[in-house]
């Protein structure tokens, strides 16, 4: 009876009461607190470093605007032409590529004397910069957008694409945005091409993809009917054009809406789902496997044997596709880099 009752006395103590287990929840939740409390003090001091470099970086910058107060340049366009005394400092908040090249010794030395005694110290002079490989009234046209003088919408037609190409070379991100932007909207089976490969060019992602799915839709009418264009295009364009559509039109994909920009993204979409059909089968056998001995030959076990069954086919198919497309699209790289030709 004695040990009947030793026994019993251990156990209870050794069972833990709520109050235990309300003092194990409250030492849960202080960990927790704490480890927030210091995950947001990281965060917290991770921003505010970022924050005091960028505000370190902005000030940098607008000093450097300060210092071209009054400063103008000259741009010099193509057959000679030039556009005179644009303000440098307008200009270079806009454009980078200004601006790095008015702060530094190039823009000193890429100057003429404006004025003043050869010999004095009151020498004024003015910066050139060369844009010769665009016509003058291109550049006015973009430099009046720079300016605030016209909108981008503005900019006629037969400009948008030099305007384009110069916000880009002068690295004029918010010109350059809004050009794309009108460009988006104008796309057509006459200027597909062309856009498209301004857009592969200066590495214009939205406007590229929406030039890739016009031709998806287009491109053998293009090929037959406008096959000057088409050769214009660089070899890497046709490639990547001739390997999405090709990958599009593949039967394990003719009823998939998935939109490839190149074919890196494309095998790699295609090898992400047949990860994701085999982590299916791989959980349907788990749970099979884990069913009782009684349920084996059920109807319910049979039909899901069945199932499984017509996913490993599936797995399998998925996966030799894969295989031969990789191997496919491998070949393709190997033909282009030895100069054959399989695009045309």
């Amino acid at each position: 009876m004695g040990c009947l009752f030793s026994s019993m006395k251990s156990d209870v103590e050794q069972r833990p009461t709520d109050a235990d287990d309300q003092y194990e929840d409250m030492d849960a939740a202080a960990r927790f607190a704490e480890h927030s409390l210091y995950q947001a003090e990281i965060h917290e001091s991770a921003f505010q470093e970022a924050a005091a470099r960028d505000a370190s970086q902005e000030q940098e910058r607008k000093k450097a605007l300060d210092a071209l107060e009054g400063l103008t340049m000259d741009l010099v366009t193509a057959d000679g032409g030039v556009i005179s005394n644009l303000p440098v400092k307008d200009l270079a908040k806009e454009c980078d590529t200004l601006r790095a090249f008015a702060t530094s010794s190039w823009g000193k030395f890429s100057t003429d004397k404006g004025g003043g005694d050869d010999d004095g110290d009151n020498v004024i002079r003015k910066m050139r910069f060369k844009l010769e490989e665009f016509p003058k009234c291109r550049v006015q046209e973009f430099v009046d957008v720079v300016l605030s003088k016209k909108e981008a919408d503005m900019i006629t037609s037969d400009s948008l694409v030099d305007c384009c190409q110069i916000a880009h070379y002068l690295m004029c991100p918010t010109v350059l945005a809004k050009i794309e932007q009108i460009l988006m909207t104008s796309i057509d089976s006459a200027n597909c091409l062309s856009l498209c490969q301004l857009a592969d060019q200066l590495g214009l992602s939205a406007l590229l993809e929406l030039c890739l799915t016009h031709l998806m839709r287009t491109l053998d009418h293009l090929k037959d009917n406008d096959s000057e264009a088409w050769d214009a295009l660089t070899p890497e364009l046709r490639y990547k054009i001739i390997s999405i559509k090709t990958a599009m039109e593949s039967s394990l994909h003719s009823r998939s809406r998935l939109y490839f920009s190149s074919l890196d993204e494309y095998l790699a979409i295609f090898a992400e789902r047949v990860q994701y059909y085999r982590e299916r089968l791989a959980n349907a056998k788990d749970d099979q496997q884990s069913s009782s001995n009684d349920e084996h030959g059920s109807t319910a076990w049979v039909y899901a044997q069945a199932k499984i069954a017509k996913q490993e086919r599936r797995v399998r198919t998925l996966e030799l596709a894969l295989g031969e497309q990789r191997m496919m699209f491998s070949l393709r790289r190997v033909w282009y880099g030895t100069g054959t030709s399989i695009l045309s």
